[in-house]
């Protein structure tokens, strides 16, 4: 990375909450820092920005990755000339302006990704997106995003599963098929904005999470209790084999709220009762490292 007044220019706008140009942040270290999850991209119009997901997150990555722990410090080096473009400006502790945020930036809307082509609607605008191409792409105008009828809606609940999708390829098509067209969405912070696109659509919903209670829970919640037999909770085929070396104290930590919890979507009630059953409950993150 070559450091310059511009950039850290472009830095301040990420710190800040704004979007930049994808075409004035190019380079190995921009696809690594939307693969780490810490920006990513944006249509606007028919161009493409990126954005910070997390403020506070953004600036601790660029703190810890390339020592830039006071922005308006750096760039008045860069600009007198004081520092090395290649080199490293020595992180400082923050005592104001843009690196003193204490609590992150959170923003509505949510993300979506593909393992294979696909090709969408989004602002009236026709756009293919290519895994190939990598990051995942961020939505805040919903209600003019639309994806093909045949196309199965998966909402992946884990931070740590949807940025590491590629590595649930092989799970995904041993779950589903190899055919067929599939979106990958995630809610970030909030569901209400996913929920509320999903509601619009008619494909099929898939809901990706823990084999747990509190998942259940918000599945049927939030999705079953709106969308009925349209929304499927992801049962994998192995789950009671995992369930028999679950997680105890991840179990016991719900039970005390969710024992007598109503299972509404009768299609959940057998992995409800082997939960209750072996008193364990897992992470969806388990399919990351054994089906990579």
């Amino acid at each position: 990375m070559k450091r310059s007044t511009a950039l850290i220019d472009k830095f301040i706008r990420l710190a800040g909450g704004a979007s930049v140009a994808a075409s004035g942040l190019k380079g190995d270290w921009v696809d690594e820092m939307v693969r780490d999850g810490i920006i990513c991209l944006v249509p606007h119009g028919n161009h493409m920005s990126y954005k910070a997901l997390d403020t506070q997150q953004f600036l601790n990555y660029i703190s810890s990755n390339y020592a830039l722990g006071d922005l308006y410090r750096a760039r008045h080096r860069y600009a007198a000339g004081d520092i090395d473009p290649y080199g490293s400006e020595p992180s400082a502790p923050a005592v104001g302006g843009i690196a003193s945020f204490q609590q992150p930036r959170k923003w509505g809307g949510f993300l979506v990704d593909v393992l294979k082509p696909l090709e969408i609607s989004l602002s009236n605008l026709t756009i293919s997106m290519d895994p190939r191409a990598g990051g995942h792409m961020y939505v805040s105008d919903y209600e003019r995003f639309h994806v093909p009828a045949d196309c199965l809606i998966v909402g992946v609940d884990g931070v740590d599963c949807f940025r590491n999708l590629k590595q649930l390829r092989r799970f995904f098509d041993e779950t589903f098929g190899r055919r067929g067209h599939r979106i990958y969405v995630s809610h970030l912070y909030r569901t209400d904005t996913l929920l509320r696109w999903v509601m619009r659509q008619p494909n099929q919903y898939v809901h990706f999470a823990d084999i747990s209670l509190a998942a259940i829970h918000v599945f049927q919640s939030q999705f079953f209790s709106r969308l009925g037999e349209r929304a499927t909770f992801l049962v994998p085929s192995d789950y009671e084999e995992r369930l028999l070396t679950g997680k105890r104290d991840m179990y016991e930590a719900q039970y005390p709220s969710l024992s007598e919890m109503r299972v509404a979507d009768a299609r959940l009630e057998p992995l409800v009762k082997a939960i209750h059953k072996y008193r364990t409950c897992y992470k969806q993150d388990v399919y990351l490292s054994s089906r990579s």
